[in-house]
């Protein structure tokens, strides 16, 4: 199945592409339009030569189009695929072949090997976050793949709500599987049409991420992590505050300031936020661990404030939010997997 938006001059050559692959293979191709261009007509003028069905819809998002084209395929291995041309439709039987070996998912995983940093940065990004929402995720190299198969029988019972752009992760976290396998793909260039990459398919991935904890009971603890990170951060400026002003250079002030707020979140996190993972743990080495943890959220943030700014051209504040959320995804995710050894992810 194919979400499509405003992709008139792909979708001749997806077509025939996809046929001389599939020549072997009884297939139909869903497509699940939501363009404001011609690309619906230029669908239903190819149905006469290609096995195509068009579901117009009112434009509601790629990830929602992908359940609504579940919705409508007949087929027991449904595979999943963008039109812009950048999915091989070389790659689908090799997907179609490790399911028919027992795969009940099969992602086409992209190789990065020549990309550039600002888009490996975002990938590896994207993925680090996927992988907090569940360990199930982990097990996928390319996370946020919009190319895979899967049997169709995992979906039966399973509420999908993607938000935005990807699917693939709502799968990975919610279904019932058994194998899961990859495939890897050199990830092609866009050749007609536009890019959806900008601020707020980040946002939406965020939007995303967060509605997944919350159906994965991960949300509160999340919650009360960053209401004692903001308790830190007044913590931080009282002290800092208060320490300047009885003589104190503000530098000094300034790094007395930052370890007594890691400190304070350090314990109230212990108290309050891993009460039971604290139970059973020491002290001393969860403190130098919840540093070194906060040491790569402050990397991370400084990284994509740069990268997003730099190389994206995003006004500096907003990439400092973008930056600020990843980093405190990052803390919460060190503190919860390594920190206090949480028991999260053994579901």
């Amino acid at each position: 199945m194919i979400p499509t938006f405003n992709e008139k001059e792909n979708i001749p050559i997806l077509f025939q592409r996809l046929q001389s692959s599939l020549i072997n293979y009884d297939y139909e191709i869903v497509v699940v339009d939501d363009s404001t261009d011609e690309t619906p007509e230029v669908v239903k003028g190819l149905t006469n030569k290609y096995p195509v069905r068009l579901v117009r819809r009112g434009g509601r998002g790629l990830a929602t189009a992908v359940v609504e084209g579940f919705n409508n395929a007949k087929g027991n291995i449904l595979v999943v695929m963008d039109a812009d041309l950048q999915h091989p439709p070389e790659k689908i039987p090799d997907l179609i072949e490790e399911v028919r070996k027992g795969a009940d998912i099969v992602v086409g995983s992209r190789s990065i090997r020549n990309w550039s940093l600002t888009r490996k940065l975002i990938s590896q990004a994207a993925n680090f976050l996927a992988g907090m929402a569940s360990s199930k995720a982990k097990l996928v190299r390319d996370r946020e793949s919009g190319f895979f198969a899967l049997r169709r029988k995992i979906l039966d019972g399973v509420e999908l709500k993607p938000v935005g752009y990807k699917i693939l992760l709502e799968i990975l976290i919610l279904c019932k599987y058994n194998q899961l396998r990859e495939v890897e793909y050199s990830f092609g260039e866009r050749t007609a049409g536009e890019s959806k990459l900008g601020p707020s398919v980040i946002f939406s991935y965020l939007k995303h991420i967060t509605s997944l904890l919350w159906r994965t009971g991960k949300l509160p603890k999340l919650i009360k992590f960053c209401f004692v990170g903001f308790t830190g951060a007044g913590v931080n400026l009282g002290v800092l505050y208060s320490l300047t002003n009885i003589g104190l250079h503000y530098t000094f002030s300034g790094l007395l300031a930052i370890e007594t707020s890691l400190l304070f979140n350090f314990f109230l996190n212990r108290w309050w936020t891993f009460r039971d993972e604290a139970a059973s743990t020491g002290l001393v080495k969860p403190i130098v661990k919840d540093h070194l943890t906060r040491i790569g959220g402050i990397l991370i943030n400084f990284a994509l404030l740069w990268a997003l700014t730099e190389l994206l051209g995003l006004y500096y504040i907003l990439s400092m939010i973008i930056g600020i959320a990843f980093a405190t995804l990052w803390n919460f995710v060190g503190n919860t997997r390594w920190v206090w050894r949480s028991r999260l992810d053994a579901s």
